[in-house]
């Protein structure tokens, strides 16, 4: 689930089921690339997978887990092949345990080296000493011990077949668009499986998409003119801002998604036209 939970453009996407929450990007133009750097934290209140090699508590035990977001850049997006990268360093930290945090460095690529999507890390102990290294390729897998070697701790699924005719979506990415007559039912009006100008544009149909996506654009402008002559504020439903005891903000779920979708269900509530 993913909401936008300030006005502004760009604005806060917050997005989150009960364990997960953040973040916020801005795209910067840099010649025949776009750069998204993310402010904000992601957060989750239980043990991933890969970590439980490193931080020895359960779930049971109330752990909360926060970390950082790299920056994301996209390649010639004017011309010739487009690729993705992603750098800049990530801290893992248990915001209820201080006995050892991770660190991993998402290494930005050269031209005269091939250290393309390549990752280090280690986990250090509260004093600085390393517990653990980390090496490998974000794209590939994460391995934990001495170079060259080491134990493989996660690996990505496979790609689907013919995911290069479908822009290199994998399984999961191809499944987002996807809506059955039930689930339709099912779904707030806000959803964006509902946009018209993405279902033609999955679907093929380029002049459609474009029409749509005028059409839709001015409905964003009519409304946010409407918001501020009457000086309204907008209102986030799904998500609440909290301030932690230093005094950071970060937004959370208020957990009336599910609630809602379940009793009365959408199709009985009143919902925001935006398509």
């Amino acid at each position: 689930m993913e909401e936008q939970v300030l006005g502004e453009i760009p604005g806060d996407c917050a997005c989150g089921d009960s364990e997960r929450e953040s973040a916020q990007q801005f795209p910067t133009e840099k010649g025949e690339a776009v750069e998204l750097g993310r402010a904000g934290r992601a957060h989750r209140r239980h043990l991933m997978q890969w970590l439980s090699h490193f931080f020895y508590h359960d779930s049971q035990f109330g752990d909360h887990f926060e970390w950082n977001k790299v920056t994301s850049c996209i390649h010639n997006i004017l011309s010739g092949q487009r690729w993705i990268e992603h750098y800049g360093e990530v801290l893992i930290r248990n915001t209820k345990d201080s006995s050892c945090h991770c660190k991993i460095t998402f290494c930005k690529a050269k031209y005269w080296s091939s250290n393309i999507h390549e990752v280090q890390g280690a986990v250090f102990s509260r004093s600085g000493r390393v517990l653990h290294r980390l090496f490998g390729k974000w794209n590939e897998g994460l391995y934990r011990g001495p170079l060259p070697g080491g134990q493989c701790i996660w690996k990505p699924n496979s790609m689907p077949p013919d995911h290069e005719r479908n822009f290199g979506f994998t399984q999961f990415a191809l499944e987002l668009n996807e809506l059955t007559a039930e689930l339709k039912r099912s779904l707030p009006s806000t959803d964006t499986r509902l946009r018209p100008d993405q279902r033609y544009l999955e679907e093929g149909n380029i002049q459609a998409a474009e029409a749509q996506k005028r059409r839709i654009e001015q409905l964003q402008r009519d409304r946010r003119r409407v918001m501020e002559e009457n000086n309204i504020v907008h209102q986030a439903r799904f998500f609440r801002r909290q301030t932690d005891g230093s005094g950071k903000e970060w937004w959370v779920t208020n957990n009336t998604y599910w609630r809602l979708r379940a009793e009365p269900g959408y199709g009985n509530l009143d919902g925001a036209v935006l398509w």
